[in-house]
């Protein structure tokens, strides 16, 4: 069946490509160099302006009529994604060339079982402090179309939450990995009849941030450092949670 790629000039490829399933080895093909350099500055700038033209790929995929299964082995087929990464054990010790993580680094998947009419996509660089992609796709009728585009110069943690059949919200903290420990921050969406919105603003330099959602609510959970101490001392780091509840407009 033939697709509709949809991409920018200004990236080097030309606008409306006329692609089939194995036409899309340019996409593979374009991301195999930058991948084999990812421990350069210049290769996350290439893997930023490709997201675009993944993000574009994979809707015309699904609306292509392609199952949200073939669209996904297309997707973690590509250059760059790995699964899980458990870490190794040396001399009693682990050691990590990246920190563990439980998921892909590339994952296209349904908001929550049973609900195949809003999908997630996510994209993260395979390495730690590089950019990545969040979009949220809604089937209407027999076309989909992008609810929700966002890059970010960093990586994401993402946790949908539905407090009622109508209303998805999206939880996402972007981290940056420094030596003494992670800052993030946190950005709220709600997805609703085809379209996203913030909800809050965004909260910024949290310290250490971890992410939970619930059905009816979020919790952010972070630390800082008291205002009558001068200096980075982390063992004078208190702990402090968020929590949103998503059942009140706005979330408090």
């Amino acid at each position: 069946m033939a697709l509709l790629l949809s991409v920018v000039t200004s990236r080097g490829w030309s606008q409306q490509q006329p692609a089939t399933l194995a036409d899309t080895a340019l996409i593979r093909q374009r991301l195999a160099p930058i991948i084999a350099r990812a421990d350069l500055d210049d290769s996350t700038q290439a893997f930023e302006t490709t997201l675009p033209v993944l993000q574009d790929a994979v809707l015309t995929l699904l609306d292509s009529g392609a199952s949200l299964a073939t669209a996904n082995a297309w997707l973690i087929s590509l250059p760059g994604n790995s699964g899980p990464q458990p870490g190794g054990l040396v001399a009693g010790a682990v050691y990590f060339s990246q920190l563990p993580e439980d998921r892909p680094d590339y994952l296209l998947a349904p908001v929550a079982p049973g609900l195949d009419t809003i999908v997630l996509l996510i994209v993260n660089y395979p390495q730690l402090n590089g950019p990545s992609l969040l979009a949220a796709f809604e089937r209407q009728g027999h076309r989909w179309k992008a609810a929700l585009s966002e890059i970010s110069p960093r990586q994401l943690d993402v946790r949908p939450a539905m407090p009622g059949p109508e209303v998805l919200y999206l939880g996402a903290i972007d981290t940056y990995v420094r030596g003494d420990g992670m800052e993030g921050t946190f950005r709220l969406w709600a997805l609703d009849s085809g379209a996203a919105r913030e909800v809050i603003p965004a909260l910024t330099g949290l310290e250490d941030p971890e992410l939970v959602a619930h059905d009816s609510s979020i919790t952010v959970s972070t630390h800082d450092f008291p205002t009558t101490i001068r200096g980075c001392i982390p063992c004078t780091r208190r702990p402090r949670a968020f929590t949103f509840d998503l059942r009140r407009t706005p979330p408090v």
